[in-house]
């Protein structure tokens, strides 16, 4: 039979239980062995307290499960500690039980809101609360959850069993469940129909609810193994905490703006946050991975504000939901309101949606209804690599929206993303070939995003191997790209290393970023590592033919000036360099309304990383 031991947090609370459980026809849960009360504090006010006993944990064996904030109350550190807390922890060391641990990272958005609460600021002003790090780290809230990781690895040291993580959620209550106890901390029940309901105190919202010992097992157990799915691990804690710690404490930083110009698009980004879990995710160094999705603008604010951007022209192409997923949960609907959005606003765009979530087909016939069908293109992302790196990918279910799209005549850009060194052999080539050969138009080929602060990380998931631990920009197994020429080029299959040529394939026009006059990449050239459809060859062939025959380089600085007026420009032999230092985002949005390569001395970096169209 399952124990549940709840901690109240005070006399009414206490009286408030059991004056939802007194009703005759239903068992009086307070006077039943079923539930023992405690109290994880020592105050004096507390008169009903009784204590978690050897006894009882002594019955626990196997699989212990500890959602926490900072668990401090479960482990003896410092001047805290439960009564129980020795006995358990001599259990663990002795091999009896194997404990999973959740503490709430620091340095997330979850920590900046229950900090200022804690210290009564205003949540709007949560920036501020913590711009000061010897302020935040000083209270006892950073200094329990440091401690206990501390603690954990004292305790592993010394041969106890335990798996720790830290989740960017407020885990709201704290839970410990054994297949004989469950620990719930601070809490208030109340009364709904034949369901206790344990809500968060202050609150309407339902967080655990069950009706029967076993039912509440098992939801709460699932809301443990829901932290666990979107949590990181201590190893990757530490390599992302000195940009985390930035990021953290610069009340000004949210990362956020609707419109950004990328190398392949203009990105709108509505919505920034995302539940996949992928290791690889270059969001992992913000708050953004692992996090649910957070609206920050809603569609009835586009308007104007796109065609205002100066990144915005009527050739320009745009990409949805790029920090988060476009059909994850409640974005599907979301997804729908931005393009009806943007139709009603008299956008006719090319528009990308990039996926690696499935969807049906009542979404799709949705989203022809709300926006133009012969201006849409899918992004649909796998990769082949393994569950524990995209926990989320399920590559049966991509495949069922693959045919659904194809039935629908929506064109299909298969992102191969990441490669890596677990899934670049033959084998794992081979099985997305098979797939995407009969779906999708082309294939889009990026490796990592690698840079000195996360190559220990990619090292320690096996994604890169030691030899590479230096390599900056994007990073691709070497023998990869050879191999997957020789069987692409077997099939007729087009396969680029850059999503502009995937979309100029798809809509028929030469590519906006001026690849064709770049001979480390175009199929045109020798030494070009892309593959390229022979139609498509003709349309950048020829465009690189006019603009060579017909180059006018006063028409080139006056249009350049005209976009970014002031801006010092020089042309020698029809090689464009821009002398004046100029924005990362301005110097893409120049070669693509040019369709032609743009250097720079110096190139000031506003989003979170380079690709290889600047990065040559």
């Amino acid at each position: 039979m399952l124990g549940i031991i709840l901690g109240v947090t005070s006399n009414y609370a206490y009286d408030k239980i059991k004056e939802t459980t007194k009703d005759s026809n239903r068992r009086s849960i307070t006077n039943s062995k079923l539930i023992n009360y405690f109290l994880p504090n020592t105050s004096a006010e507390h008169e009903r307290r009784t204590i978690i006993t050897s006894k009882q944990i002594d019955k626990m064996k196997g699989e212990v499960y500890l959602l926490g904030i900072a668990a401090s109350g479960y482990l003896p550190i410092g001047d805290g500690g439960l009564s129980f807390s020795s006995h358990f922890i001599s259990k663990l060391i002795k091999g009896d039980i194997k404990l999973r641990l959740i503490l709430l990272n620091p340095y997330c958005q979850a920590s900046k809101i229950r900090f200022a609460r804690e210290w009564n600021n205003d949540i709007d002003s949560i920036g501020e609360t913590v711009s000061k790090k010897d302020n935040y780290e000083a209270k006892s809230f950073y200094k329990d959850i440091s401690n206990t990781l501390s603690k954990v690895q004292e305790l592993k040291e010394a041969g106890a069993n335990i798996d720790c993580r830290l989740t960017n959620f407020d885990p709201i209550i704290s839970t410990m469940i054994s297949k004989d106890y469950c620990y719930i901390d601070i809490l208030s029940l109340g009364k709904a129909d034949e369901k206790i309901i344990i809500k968060k105190q202050k609150s309407t919202l339902p967080i655990l609810e069950f009706s029967s010992e076993s039912y509440f097992y098992k939801i709460a157990k699932s809301h443990f193994e829901y932290h666990w799915k979107y949590s990181i691990t201590p190893d990757e804690y530490d390599y992302f905490k000195p940009e985390l710690e930035k990021k953290f404490f610069n009340p000004s930083h949210t990362g956020y703006r609707l419109i950004k110009q990328h190398e392949s698009w203009i990105s709108i980004d509505p919505i920034v946050g995302c539940l996949g879990g992928c290791k690889y995710c270059i969001l992992r160094t913000s708050f953004q991975n692992n996090a649910a999705p957070l609206v920050y603008t809603i569609p009835e604010q586009l308007s104007n504000r796109l065609r205002e951007s100066k990144f915005y022209h009527n050739d320009a192409i745009l990409c949805l939901f790029n920090y988060s997923d476009a059909f994850l949960s409640d974005n599907k609907k979301r997804i729908i309101k931005w393009l009806e959005a943007l139709k009603e606003n008299n956008y006719r765009n090319w528009t990308c949606i990039p996926t690696k979530h499935p969807f049906d087909s009542k979404t799709i016939s949705e989203i022809k209804n709300v926006y133009y069908k012969e201006k849409l293109i899918f992004f649909v992302s796998f990769s082949g690599l393994p569950k524990d790196i995209e926990p989320s990918v399920d590559i049966k279910k991509i495949v069922d929206s693959m045919k659904i799209l194809k039935e629908n005549n929506i064109p299909i850009v298969h992102y191969w993303r990441p490669v890596t060194e677990l899934n670049k052999s033959d084998e794992d080539i081979d099985k997305i070939l098979d797939i995407v050969t009969k779906y999708a138009s082309c294939s889009v080929i990026s490796g990592l995003k690698a840079s000195s602060s996360l190559n220990k990380y990619y090292k320690s998931l096996n994604l890169i191997n030691g030899q590479d631990e230096k390599n900056q920009g994007d990073y691709l197994p070497k023998d990869f790209l050879n191999k997957l020429r020789i069987k692409a080029e077997k099939l007729s299959y087009p396969i680029y290393l850059h999503a502009s040529c995937a979309v100029s394939k798809i809509t028929k026009k030469p590519d906006y970023n001026g690849t064709m006059f770049r001979s480390d990449i175009c199929a045109l050239h020798e030494n070009g590592n892309s593959i390229c459809s022979e139609d498509q060859k003709l349309i950048c062939q020829t465009f690189k033919n006019e603009t060579e025959k017909n180059f006018d380089k006063e028409c080139y600085i006056d249009t350049i000036r005209d976009i970014l007026p002031g801006i010092d420009v020089n042309i020698d032999e029809n090689k464009i360099e821009i002398k004046s230092p100029i924005y990362q985002e301005d110097l893409i949005n120049l070669i693509h309304r040019l369709k032609y390569p743009i250097t720079a001395k110096k190139i000031l970096h506003t989003n979170q990383y380079v690709g290889s169209i600047l990065d040559s």
